[in-house]
């Protein structure tokens, strides 16, 4: 494959250009922190992408020594960069149906989502359960709930979330419906957003998505469907049955 002396995202030739591991492929500046900052930030995005599917990921050294070669990179920027990538790292390396977060919703409310808990560096007692470094919440390492104390039942997990959504004011109970795939409850950000809805690993997505409340071990669902009729989404930008594209279902009085 020939070598290229352009950015692969904007085509353009600055006097620097980092090269991946490759050594065919670079980014000029700008690029190069774009592709980053979505790499960190969106798992699909991850590891960097290189020019061919057949090229090598590089390693947090070639990403150091890549940002390094930028003059216009300052350490600062060029530190925290490193620093969120090697922190999502393990999450993304792990495998989906093997992941544990933070089972409190009062600390995703803090923190804006819910922690991952690498079993490597969080797991307490036996190894049966995790506990956040944010909240100190214990989670079951099997059921991914609540850890319920020495007489744990995971069955006690998926009553918890029942009861937090039967909590939730009536105004607000119809953003939120469990996945018809894999029994996992998925709600809205706001009431604003789309009633497309995409169940992804697990957690609480729509178009805007926050993470979620787990109900079971499955988490690479994906099953896309609609939050007012709940059946599959076969439509494009509207549900294929007639359902609103955003806001609860409204009915006619009945005489």
């Amino acid at each position: 494959m020939e070598t290229t002396e352009w950015c692969l995202i904007c085509f353009d030739t600055p006097d620097v250009l980092a090269y991946m591991p490759c050594g065919r492929h670079c980014y000029c500046d700008n690029c190069f922190c774009s592709v980053l900052e979505r790499a960190i930030a969106h798992e699909d995005d991850h590891p960097l992408p290189c020019g061919s599917t057949r090229c090598p990921h590089p390693s947090l050294q070639e990403l150091q020594a890549m940002l390094t070669s930028f003059p216009t990179i300052q350490a600062g920027q060029r530190d925290d960069l490193l620093g969120r990538y090697a922190a999502c790292l393990p999450e993304y390396n792990t495998p989906t149906l093997n992941r544990i977060y933070c089972s409190s919703q009062a600390c995703m409310i803090v923190h804006g989502s819910t922690r991952f808990l690498d079993i490597n560096t969080c797991s307490v007692g036996n190894g049966s359960r995790v506990r956040c470094p944010d909240c100190t919440t214990t989670t079951c390492v099997n059921c991914k709930g609540p850890w319920n104390g020495l007489n744990h039942t995971c069955i006690l997990a998926a009553r918890d979330a029942e009861d937090y959504i039967a909590s939730f004011p009536e105004e607000e109970k119809w953003q939120w419906l469990k996945c018809g795939r894999c029994n996992t409850w998925v709600g809205k950000v706001d009431e604003g957003s789309c009633n497309h809805m995409s169940c992804r690993y697990g957690r609480l997505c729509s178009l805007s998505c926050r993470p979620c409340f787990k109900l079971t071990t499955l988490h690479s669902c994906k099953y896309e469907f609609c939050l007012i009729c709940g059946r599959e989404w076969e439509g494009y930008v509207l549900c294929s049955h007639g359902c609103p594209k955003k806001g609860p279902a409204m009915y006619d009085d009945e005489d």
